[in-house]
């Protein structure tokens, strides 16, 4: 199991690049975008595609699929990836700067 807690997982997760289509988009441009600037842009659209990104990231990172609860704000809109549930035994709660505005973010680990 890679030696990742809820805070190292955000904070790498965040301050990554990826390109529209990697991120799940519908977009093909081949740029790198950050994904603090993506995921905002997926929450404020409803589109899908911050939940998809996120659910494939955290299970393959803790291996234990849905034993998690992510939420994602941004503009008085928000997403949640995972189920929870169970004894919570870590969680993180940041903000993160994109082109857009302030994403909120909290994660915790089941």
């Amino acid at each position: 199991m890679p030696d990742y807690d809820a805070s190292s997982f955000c904070d790498e997760a965040f301050r990554s690049k990826v390109t529209c289509a990697e991120f799940g988009m519908d977009i093909e441009d081949g740029r790198i975008h950050p994904v603090a600037d993506l995921t905002a842009a997926s929450v404020a659209a409803g589109d899908g595609s911050a939940e998809t990104y996120f659910g494939r990231l955290l299970d393959g990172v803790f291996g234990r699929p849905g034993a998690y609860l992510m939420t994602i704000g941004f503009g008085g809109d928000s997403v949640s990836v995972g189920s929870g549930g169970g004894t919570e035994t870590y969680g993180f709660s940041s903000d993160y700067t994109s082109c857009f505005g302030v994403v909120h973010v909290e994660l915790f680990l089941y």
